[in-house]
Order: C-alpha cells, then structure tokens, then sequence
C-alpha cells in the first residue's frame, strides 16, 4: 500500500495477530453471558480507566475534531468536548450503575417500566449501536485513506477494518475487550500525540501557526456551524443522553467495586478530554500543511502521511486499528446483551443452558457489525453520523433520567416525553430550515414536560416494583445478601471485592427526598467538586492556547 514500508506492515500485522489471540485465549475462560457482558465485574481501577478510555476514544473522534478545526478553528473541538461538561456527573452515575446489577440498559427499563419499554429501548438501541460503530467505521476508513495516499479507498478500508472486529469480539467477549484496551489505550494516546511535535518542527510553535492561519482560528466559539447557541445546546442534550447509550452499563458496572467504578468512569473520560485537545491543535497544524483537501475529515490521515517517517506510519496505522477495535468491541457486546438479554430470551427461547446464550450473543455480535457497515457506507460524513447518534440518545435518556430521578414516572408518561420528543425533533428536520440546536432546544423540554404531565394524569407503576428499585439502589455493592433476605431479585452481581465506601449516594437521595450533606455524601461530594476542577484546568488550557497564537502577532 502507498506509503507503507515493510517495516509498517510488519508492525500493523504484529498488532492484529496480538489482538485476535488474546480474543480466543481469553474465550476459553468464558462459561456464561454474565461473564460475556461483564466480565465477572472483576477489574480494578487501572483497567476500569483504560477501558473507559478506549471504548469512548477512536478514531472517528479525532477525525471529526481535526477536520472541523480544520475547516472551523478551535471550536471543532466541541465535536467532542460536548461531553466536557457530562464529565464531573460520572463520578455520581457510575456508582448508580454499579448498583443497578445489571447486565445491560434494557434490564434498567424492564424492572423500572415493563416490558414494553424494555422491548422498545432495545430495539432502538440495537439500531444506535449500528449507527456508532457504522461512525467509527467510517471515521476509520477516511483515515486510513488519507495513510494510505488513497490506495486502499475508504470503503474497503471499512469492509476490512469490521472483519478483523467481528473475529476479535466473537470470540472474547468483554473480559478480552477490557485487556487489550488497556493496550489500544496507550496507542490511542500515541496516535493522538505523535503528529503534534512533527507538525511543531515542520510549521514551528503555536505562535508561529497563529501567523499562517489567522488569530481568528483559535477561538472556541465560531460564527457559524459551532455558534455558542449550538454549544450550549450540545452540551445539556449530551448530559441528558449520555448515561443512556447501551454500553455505559459496562464501562460503569463491570468494576469490582463501586470506588473502582467511578474512578475508571470519570478519570478514563478525563483522559479522552486531554487527546480531543491534541486532536483540535492538529486539525489546526493541517490548515498550513495540507492547504486545499477536498474533504475536511481526510485532515488527521493526510497530516499522518505526510509527516510520519517511515516505520512510525505502521505504528498509527495499528494505533488507528486500536482505535475503532476498542470501541467497537464494547460496543458489539452491548448490542449483543440487548439482542439476547432483552429481546432473544423473553420472546424466543426461555430456558436454554447459559452455553446456549452465550453462542446466540455472539452470532448477535455479527449481525450488528454488518449493518454497522452498510450505516457507514450510507451517510454521508463523520458528523451527519454524530448528530443521528446524539438525537436518538436524547430521546432515550429523558424516560431514563426521569425514572432514575422521579418515582412517580411511569410507563406511560416514559412512552409519551420519548414520542413527543421524537416527533419534535424530526419534524423540526424535515421541515427545513431548524438545525440540530433548535431541534434540541425544543425537544427536551417538551419531552421532560410530557413526561411529567402524562405520568401525573395516569396510575403510578405498582408500588412494590418501585419500592424494589430504589431498594437496589440504596444497598451497596458486596451487600448482597440484605437484598436476598429481603426477597428483592437481582439480575446479575457478579465478584465483588469489598463493600462500598460510600452507604449513600447523592442521585438515590435526591429521588427519594432525603437530605444531602457533607457528611452522609462525602465521597460523591469530593469527587464531583474535583471533577469540576479539572473541567476548568481544560478550558483555561484552551484559552492558553488563544493567548499565546495572539502573542504571536507582536
């Protein structure tokens, strides 16, 4: 392939056999679809945070981000940094997750709403699922068409990439998925930072750039496409959808604990945080390397072919395949969790041995990378595919965020603020003429308010299922059997290493009415106030970033 020694070929074979094998040594160890979807919730702090940041980080993320910064400035940094702000809210959710004992999003909706939610929220979210890796495949392909000069064209980049997932998740589930991301953790961070000091050396510092594209590039708020009305938007539909998306459940509950939860949660999103940054400074350095590219999104693979010597290009083909493989992997587990947990197992085949389950999960999982192919050889850029996939994850997290926060929602008024949001959202579309942050802007609160005046208009969901839930939520992991003697089933506990640190959590009071203080909330309390810190460390770096592209003109 053009621009590939044999050297880099070596490297990027060398990776992919490493990765396939630990999928099937890994999958000798599997007996369950507890142990497919959750790994036994075995791992600890350092795996839970790579895990996160691998299956939240790939390369379609850095081929947005570069490509709107390229066409847009800095503020294509919003492409990502939308979850800025969600951030310091993991640190609160995670534990909830944990707690909920779950094997996957749609268990959350049965026990909270019924079977009809479940079946729905399923049903939608197999789709979301194809619609993300269907991004990060394309986003995949865009890149390795710019590695390769165009000699391995973006579609069959796509066909290639989705073979080598397909093999790796059939067969290690998310056990294998969490090892090797601690691996692809380290090469997304590589991939992110290696074109940085090259395009330093080429161009010259921040000051010097700041001369060749204009001081006006590195404002975080443009005049059109990223305005501060779509930001502001972006950003609460972002808090609204994020817990709801299918893989969450995982990256939030496979922990042995729930201090472990929130720390791979929240430190392993702060970690993608830090490569959006790098993303969006070289999308900037593209401007004056790779003047005139016919598709903004070709920037971060283009920059990489010119700029990489050779040997290294090998190293950011692997740590691109790393990119979309740790994502991908997550994500087709927790397509394969809602095909089998949620829709296979209630309608179709009851009582099967767990072995039975577990082949069905993984034939699931290659259903949902086919069409995953077909979504990204449909739409037409990176971003058309981001803001579907942000839409639909709104829609979903207002019955979610209601009847985690609320115990009088019920069904129907879960049913009524997702329809009503939804039809808002695409009629405001079809229509011409509303972008996607006027979409937002009416959706929501239409949707919160539907739910709220529906659920307060018909009878409230029975009282021991409600009683039920919260009580899962109040008993800490490693707690267990307070929940057996007290015949309140649970779905799936899995290892737990030691009881919660914290007795209390903020998001189960605030349902329940209850006060919160510093003393009964400590740990939530501490570890959201230092979120927020780190979110504004982030935007002062950003701001940094102007200041210093302005000292440039003297």
């Amino acid at each position: 392939m053009a621009g590939l020694t044999p050297a880099d070929l070596i490297v990027l074979s060398a990776y992919i056999l490493a990765a396939l094998v630990t999928g099937f040594v890994v999958a000798r160890g599997l007996r369950s679809l507890g142990d497919y979807l959750m790994a036994g919730r075995r791992f600890g702090k350092f795996f839970m945070m790579m895990h996160t940041f691998a299956t939240g980080t790939h390369t379609d993320q850095a081929v947005a981000v570069a490509g709107a910064s390229y066409q847009l400035g800095l503020a294509g940094i919003w492409y990502q940094w939308l979850w800025l702000f969600s951030t310091p809210f993991y640190w609160l959710i995670a534990p909830v997750f944990r707690r909920m004992r779950y094997l996957t999003m749609g268990d959350f909706f049965a026990h909270r709403y019924g079977r009809s939610l479940e079946t729905f929220y399923s049903a939608v979210s197999i789709f979301v699922l194809m619609l993300y890796m269907g991004l990060m495949l394309q986003g995949t392909g865009r890149t390795i068409d710019g590695l390769t000069g165009g000699a391995l064209p973006m579609e069959w980049a796509v066909i290639l990439t989705a073979l080598v997932i397909a093999i790796y998740s059939f067969a290690g589930g998310l056990r294998a998925a969490v090892i090797t991301d601690a691996f692809q953790g380290l090469l997304i961070i590589l991939f992110s930072f290696l074109l940085l000091p090259l395009a330093w050396r080429t161009v010259g510092g921040i000051d010097a750039l700041g001369h060749r594209i204009g001081r006006h590039m590195f404002s975080l708020v443009a005049p059109r496409e990223v305005t501060l009305f779509y930001i502001v938007t972006i950003v609460v539909n972002a808090l609204v959808g994020v817990p709801i998306r299918p893989h969450q459940m995982a990256l939030g509950a496979a922990g042995r604990n729930e201090l472990d939860a929130r720390f791979g949660l929240t430190f392993g999103s702060f970690l993608k945080r830090l490569c959006t940054m790098a993303w969006a400074v070289a999308g900037l350095y593209a401007v004056a390397i790779c003047p005139g590219l016919p598709h903004r999104e070709l920037a971060f693979g283009e920059m990489a072919r010119r700029l990489l010597p050779p040997g290294l290009l090998g190293v950011m083909f692997a740590a691109v395949l790393g990119g979309v493989m740790s994502t991908c992997d997550s994500v087709t587990i927790a397509g394969s969790g809602l095909i089998t947990q949620n829709l296979y197992r209630k309608y179709v085949a009851r009582d099967k041995p767990e072995a039975h389950y577990l082949l069905v999960g993984r034939l699931a999982s290659l259903l949902l990378l086919a069409g995953a192919v077909v979504l990204a050889l449909s739409f037409p850029s990176v971003v058309a595919m981001m803001e579907y996939l942000w839409k639909i994850t709104g829609f979903l997290g207002i019955p979610f965020w209601g009847g985690l926060l609320w115990p009088r929602a019920n069904r129907a008024g879960a049913w009524a603020g997702t329809l009503v949001a939804t039809f808002l959202a695409f009629f405001l579309e079809f229509r011409g003429g509303h972008g996607l942050a006027t979409q937002i802007a009416v959706y929501l609160p239409a949707g919160f308010l539907s739910l709220a005046i529906v659920s307060l208009l018909t009878p409230p969901e029975p009282e021991k299922k409600i009683r039920d839930f919260y009580r899962i939520l109040s008993v800490p992991v490693g707690k267990e059997e307070e929940l057996r003697r007290e015949q309140v089933s649970v779905v799936y506990a899995g290892y737990t290493s030691r009881p919660a640190d914290a007795t209390r959590l903020v998001l189960v009071d605030v349902a329940l009415g209850r006060r919160i203080s510093w003393r009964t909330h400590r740990t939530d309390l501490a570890g959201f106030l230092l979120s927020w810190g780190i979110v504004l460390l982030f935007l002062l770096s950003a701001q940094l970033l102007a200041v210093v592209a302005k000292g440039g003109f003297g």
